[in-house]
């Protein structure tokens, strides 16, 4: 009788230390079964923002790119237009220069004119 109640004993620390173990186990799994699927959730999540910020990313790309070409285009007209600008620059000098040579000669025809009139005027 002896040994069977010593060997109970045994039998049911046993069964103590085996169900704590069991329910460390479960309180194991638990956990990691719910930080998989926390995991999941997230990392469906940073799916999704990495798709729109991918998207973002794209369509800012194709921006960039249209603006760049457009800037060179608009580079190349500005120089034409600063190189039409200085012709037109010499145009105007050389026009101004006309209109002074005229301006000369009409200030001529005008003083030849009045010594005219004060000639006849005298005879």
């Amino acid at each position: 009788m002896k040994v069977a109640k010593a060997a109970h004993v045994i039998a049911k620390a046993e069964v103590k230390r085996l169900g704590d173990i069991k329910k460390t186990q479960t309180t194991k799994r638990n956990t990691t079964r719910d930080a998989h699927a926390l995991a999941k959730k997230t990392h469906k999540k940073s799916n999704a923002i990495l798709t729109t910020k991918k998207a973002a990313y794209t369509t800012a790309a194709a921006v960039v790119k249209a603006t760049e070409a457009k800037l060179v285009k608009d580079q190349a007209a500005a120089a034409k237009a600063k190189k039409l600008s200085a012709a037109q620059k010499a145009v105007v000098e050389a026009n101004k220069n006309k209109m002074d040579s005229a301006h000369g000669i009409w200030l001529a025809a005008k003083k030849t004119l009045k010594a005219t009139q004060v000639k006849l005027a005298a005879a």
